[in-house]
């Protein structure tokens, strides 16, 4: 898969689609958002530089054999192949979909995985205590 990086690109390898999934749920959780919007920067439009703040917090390494990584992990899965689906329908339905539109993207992706996000929120705060 292609990759365009602009100013801030981080990059983390691993052999395990399972620890992967993981890390993308627990990463894009309201709980993470959450405990990093206080020491961002705020620009014109808000909280801004969102970068390695994340990589601050106490987040667990994958442990597959732990119930609540795995699910974690199956929650992630399940929210990128449904992603991937409605962003092919949208793309569909409005071809000339602007790229300004970005916010309003992530926007209707959260509300269309809202019983998703709402189970990996639960999750991500009983792991981080």
């Amino acid at each position: 898969m292609p990759v365009v990086a602009d100013s801030d690109t981080y990059f983390y390898e691993t052999d395990s689609e399972q620890e992967a999934n993981y890390l993308a749920a627990v990463l894009n959780s309201r709980i993470i958002n959450e405990a990093v919007k206080p020491f961002q920067t705020r620009g014109l439009w808000g909280p801004r530089h969102f970068c390695s703040k994340p990589l601050e917090l106490p987040i667990p390494r994958f442990d597959p054999k732990n119930k609540t990584h795995a699910r974690l992990a199956e929650l992630g899965k399940i929210c990128a192949e449904r992603v991937r689906a409605f962003m092919s329908e949208l793309l569909e339905k409005h071809p000339g979909l602007s790229a300004n539109a970005a916010g309003r993207r992530r926007t209707a992706v959260r509300e269309h995985l809202a019983k998703e996000f709402a189970e990996i929120d639960r999750l991500v705060k009983k792991l981080l205590g």
